[in-house]
C-alpha cells in the first residue's frame, strides 16, 4: 500500500526478524517506501529489512503513472497472488489482504491483518476481515465492532492492546 503503512507494520517485521528460524522479506507497491523502512530500522538501531518491489502488470503501471488514481492495490495483489500465497505466512495492513485469502485455493498461507487506526473507524472493505485467518485489532472496541457486524470468527482474533 502506500509508503505510511510502514509505521503500522514495520515493527511487527522487525520484531518477527530477531526470531530464530524466521525470515522476513517486505513486499511493497509504493516506491518511497524503502526509504521509510530504512528510517524506521535506523530508529530501532537494526538493519534495514529486505524489501521488494511487488511485480506491477501494464495494468497497474497504467493506473499508477498519473500518482492521482491510487496505487492499484488490488491489480498489484492480483499480478503477485502466486508469489506472496508461496510463504507460510503473510501479513498485511490493508484489508485488501482479504481478497489474496480469497483466492488462496490450496495454499496453506496464513493471512494476517493488523488492524490500524483510530477505534471504531467504519470503513467500505470492512468485509473483507472476515477472510483473514488472524485479525489483530487494537482493543475491545475493535472486537465488539467487528463482532457486531459478523467478521470475526472464534480462534481467529486478538486484541493485542
Amino acid at each position: 500500500a502506500e509508503a505510511y503503512q510502514c509505521y503500522h507494520l514495520a515493527a511487527v517485521a522487525l520484531e518477527l526478524q530477531q526470531r530464530e528460524g524466521v525470515n522476513v522479506d517486505v513486499f511493497y507497491n509504493d516506491p518511497d517506501t524503502p526509504r521509510h523502512l530504512d528510517r524506521i530500522a535506523h530508529a530501532f538501531g537494526v538493519d534495514p529489512l529486505p524489501a521488494k518491489r511487488l511485480r506491477r502488470g501494464w495494468k497497474a503501471r497504467l493506473i499508477q503513472l498519473p500518482r492521482v488514481l491510487g496505487l492499484a492495490k488490488k491489480q498489484v495483489l492480483f499480478d503477485n497472488k502466486d508469489q506472496l500465497l508461496g510463504y507460510d505466512m503473510v501479513v498485511s495492513p490493508e484489508r485488501i489482504g482479504g481478497r489474496l485469502a480469497m483466492q488462496r485455493g490450496s495454499s496453506g498461507a496464513a493471512i494476517v491483518y493488523v488492524s490500524h487506526g483510530p477505534a471504531g473507524r467504519a470503513v467500505a472493505s470492512e468485509h473483507l476481515v472476515s477472510h483473514f485467518d488472524l485479525i489483530l485489532l487494537p482493543g475491545e472496541e475493535d472486537v465488539r465492532r467487528y463482532r457486531a457486524i459478523g467478521c470475526l470468527h472464534e480462534g481467529g482474533y486478538r486484541a493485542t492492546g
